[in-house]
């Protein structure tokens, strides 16, 4: 390692090879700086104290919305939410946070939730040199992008500092996708061969028809509060127990047979009530399912409102 004054060490070094292996250079208050991708000439030497990405970075709510005058920076900024892990809170979020308050006199975000990072199952961070890397998309190619997002969600703790892949979950949630597209296709082969009315009759409804709404509305109260809380391992299990066990496995068993058009008419809204909960956890299946049974609609589910709570 060489160090010194630049008068004093050209007369030991060849320009070029300090050049080559410039790692600091201190210039003076008074250097001449010329701003411009190439060199001006054989014996200047371009600057070492350079912004790090983290300085694009930490503007990315200004930029992705256009700021100052772009439609989606007057619309959207200040948005209210952002998921980082907590690694990066100093070299991301602070920065953000900075620029934010420095161009725009706002905080680009109202609340931030850290989650965990993943760890093999052992809760072994993953890398390279221990041969304990797992690449996401084997897992997706497997089983799902939906069951692998879900299986992280439901198969550890995302809010700890560190969360177990579990791949068990990831299978289980593999299956209730398989699950769900099951529910949807008895719905569509129920609809091709009975004539279905467009609305309930109240007046129609059984004890037990009524009872799973009030479990529906229960299910959407809860899972709205969680959200709000960012619990989202606990609104993602209530979701997954209500649509398999109580809907699927107890409900739909009860009424397939009772030739209750009304009842079934009643199950598939409850059944969509649920999709609507279930899909910002598995965005694709719902959606795939979502147009199945509204092929006569065509509206998407991703913009669909929010279940009432009432």
């Amino acid at each position: 390692m060489v160090s010194g004054y630049i008068k004093d060490v050209i007369k030991n070094y060849d320009i070029k090879i300090i050049k080559k292996g410039l790692q600091k250079l201190i210039a003076p208050e008074n250097a001449k700086f010329i701003i411009q991708v190439d060199s001006p000439g054989e014996n200047y030497l371009q600057e070492t104290d350079t912004f790090d990405t983290w300085f694009s970075s930490g503007q990315w709510p200004q930029v992705t919305t256009n700021f100052p005058d772009g439609h989606d920076y007057k619309k959207y900024y200040p948005t209210s939410f952002l998921d980082s892990m907590w690694d990066i809170v100093f070299f991301w979020i602070a920065r953000m946070l900075m620029f934010g308050i420095y161009l725009t006199d706002q905080v680009p975000f109202k609340n931030v939730f850290f989650h965990g990072a993943v760890t093999d199952e052992h809760g072994k961070k993953m890398s390279k040199s221990k041969g304990n890397v797992i690449n996401p998309i084997d897992i997706i190619n497997e089983y799902g992008a939906d069951s692998l997002r879900a299986g992280i969600i439901t198969g550890g703790d995302i809010s700890a500092k560190y969360t177990p892949l579990n791949i068990n979950k990831v299978k289980n949630y593999r299956n209730f996708s398989n699950k769900i597209w099951n529910v949807a296709r008895f719905i569509k082969m129920y609809e091709e061969k009975n004539q279905i009315p467009e609305n309930v009759k109240p007046n129609k409804l059984t004890k037990r028809d009524k009872e799973i709404i009030q479990e529906s509305i229960f299910l959407t109260k809860y899972v709205t509060e969680k959200l709000d809380q960012y619990q989202f391992k606990l609104a993602l299990d209530k979701i997954y127990t209500f649509i398999w066990e109580t809907l699927a496995n107890e409900y739909l068993e009860e009424i397939k047979n009772n030739n209750n058009v009304n009842s079934m008419v009643n199950f598939k809204n409850v059944f969509k009530n649920s999709l609507k909960l279930l899909h910002p956890f598995m965005p694709f299946i719902t959606e795939a399912v979502w147009q199945e049974l509204n092929q006569v609609d065509g509206g998407m589910l991703i913009v669909e409102n929010w279940p009432e709570t009432k």
